[in-house]
């Protein structure tokens, strides 16, 4: 079994290219078209049905997130641009395991234009069910021909929904700019501290994974991007309890991060103040997809293994 990589010579497994193959951008073409029709019909089945098992079973407020798009594209669909339709490939002995297109799209209605990204795995021979849309991202376009370029947007998994509650943004900056700092400096007891009792009793490994996390996290933090917060109900998670989730993106002087921070908020109390159920920290350059989705199932610290 030989795996190759197509660019100037034949070395590893797996690449990155534009596409250039008229077929494979055609069949780009037609899903966005059919994705703009179903926003016109608010047909919300037809939308879930363009994204892969994974990213439903990873998204529980995609109901929610259509809405969001229903409010936001206005119109009758006219005309779509390509913008870029780009590619990682994963190739043995010939064979295409992998194959996910990251498309740019510029979408005119009668009523504006919109711009549209995309995740898509068209090819996983492992895993089947992560096959269709991973992320997606539609956004109008201002009269300048502005839109937010927020690079988390399309890196998580479902639709990106941004939020526009000022004081819950600066809430959100404030407790990731804690939690970093204490990491940072190496604060590992008080950083424990932000952990929700049911995390530190439950979870013996707690100890165990604030260090790998204090060694895995490096630099001091420099910009934030967010998506969420967002609140409901988790699975398998005591009734008193609302949690609230958040994704943000870091970049730090060293590197940058995927964060998603899991919180419960006691129903009955008299805060919005909630404890760290759940931390995931990945670095963006180690890892083509976000995996902190499975720490979703677990208490306490999630950071991928070496």
């Amino acid at each position: 079994m030989v795996s190759i990589t197509i660019a100037i010579i034949f070395s590893s497994c797996s690449f990155k290219a534009p596409i250039d193959n008229e077929v494979g951008d055609e069949e780009q073409v037609l899903k966005v078209k059919g994705l703009f029709e179903a926003l016109e019909e608010k047909d919300k089945d037809a939308i879930k049905d363009l994204f892969s098992e994974r990213a439903l079973d990873e998204v529980n407020t995609m109901d929610e997130d259509i809405e969001y798009l229903f409010e936001v594209v206005e119109g009758e669909f006219e005309s779509v641009e390509k913008d870029i339709i780009g590619s990682e490939h994963h190739i043995n002995s010939g064979v295409i395991l992998e194959e996910l297109l990251m498309a740019h799209f510029t979408i005119k209605t009668d009523m504006g234009y919109y711009d549209v990204r995309w995740r898509d795995y068209t090819v996983y021979d492992k895993e089947p069910e992560k096959i269709g849309l991973y992320s997606l991202v539609i956004e109008k376009v201002n009269a300048d021909g502005e839109f937010d370029r927020n690079w988390l947007a399309h890196t998580v998994p479902g639709i990106y929904r941004p939020f526009n509650n000022t004081d819950d943004k600066r809430k959100a900056i404030e407790q990731i700019t804690k939690i970093t700092g204490l990491i940072e400096t190496g604060d590992k007891d008080t950083l424990k501290s932000l952990f929700s009792e049911s995390s530190i009793v439950q979870v013996e490994s707690l100890e165990d994974n604030l260090e790998r996390l204090l060694d895995y996290y490096d630099g001091t933090l420099d910009s934030v991007v967010i998506r969420g917060p967002i609140i409901g109900k988790e699975d398998s998670t005591d009734e008193g309890m609302d949690y609230r989730y958040t994704y943000f993106g870091i970049d730090t002087t060293e590197d940058r991060y995927i964060v998603f921070l899991l919180e419960e908020i006691p129903l009955l109390s008299n805060t919005d103040e909630g404890t760290i159920y759940t931390l995931s920290i990945e670095n963006v350059f180690d890892h083509e997809d976000f995996m902190g989705w499975q720490s979703r199932k677990a208490l306490g610290i999630y950071v991928p293994e070496d």
